[in-house]
Order: C-alpha cells, then structure tokens, then sequence
C-alpha cells in the first residue's frame, strides 16, 4: 500500500475530510479531561484505552487492504462497548458537570461514527467491495474538443 490514510482521506468530498480531523482528537481530549479527576480517572483511562486500539485497528486494517469500506470495522468493535460504557456512565453514575459535557460531545462523536461505519461494514459485507476513497490516477480525464 503506496498510499498514505491521510492522503487517502484528502481525496475525499470535504466534509468527510473535515469529520476525520474532528473524528481524533475532539474525543481524544474529551477523554482526556476525564484523567485528571479522581472520580474519573480510571474511566477516562478505559476509553481512551478502547478510543486508540479502535483507531490502531484500523490503521492497522488500512495498511493491509486500503481504503475500502471494511476499515470500518475496528471502529465497530470496539467503539461499539466504548459507547455503551460511556453512556451507561454518563446517565447512571453522572460524572461533575463540566466532565457531563465532555463526555456527552465524544459520545455523540462516536455515535454518528459508528452510524456510518456499521454502514459501510454491512456494505462490504453484502458485497460492496470498492475504493471508498479511490486512486485519482486510476480515473481517465476526458478533454472536451474546443
């Protein structure tokens, strides 16, 4: 694979683009604001924990098979328990206000990412097996006539 993720995901529409710059570190931080407070700490060490072996999954998955729509898997996976600990954390044993609404934001991060992720995974699995970010030299360049 010549490719770089980051490159592959330059080569998408700009709104995708600008989702994967937040997709990191807006919950990246959110859980790390959960470090500092005692009564916290220990969950924010869990998600983070969860948070980053998703994303080495699927960086890791990248590296093997490209940019295709399986890569989403990892982020199911673990993702999946991440958001359920989170929000059983959130609405049973409510964290200080300030760690509520960081909690509540990377929640709603992982949420809509898991949306299309469990999207794109069932895709493949019925047999969408394209690019999702394909190789603008594979494509040909039609020159109208002036």
């Amino acid at each position: 694979m010549s490719k770089s993720f980051s490159k592959s995901v330059s080569e998408m529409p700009p709104w995708v683009q600008i989702w994967m710059k937040a997709l990191g570190p807006v919950p990246t931080l959110a859980f790390a604001t959960w470090l500092f407070n005692p009564e916290t700490r220990s969950d924010g060490v869990l998600f983070l924990s969860l948070f980053f072996v998703a994303i080495g999954g699927t960086l890791y998955l990248y590296s093997r098979i490209g940019m295709v729509r399986l890569i989403g898997l990892p982020h199911v996976v673990g993702w999946t328990p991440l958001a359920f600990l989170l929000g059983r954390r959130l609405l049973m044993d409510p964290p200080p206000p300030t760690l509520q609404m960081t909690g509540w934001v990377a929640l709603s991060i992982i949420t809509i990412s898991l949306l299309f992720d469990a999207s794109d995974v069932a895709r493949w699995v019925m047999g969408d097996r394209g690019m999702t970010a394909p190789d603008p030299s594979d494509s040909i360049d039609v020159v109208a006539d002036s």
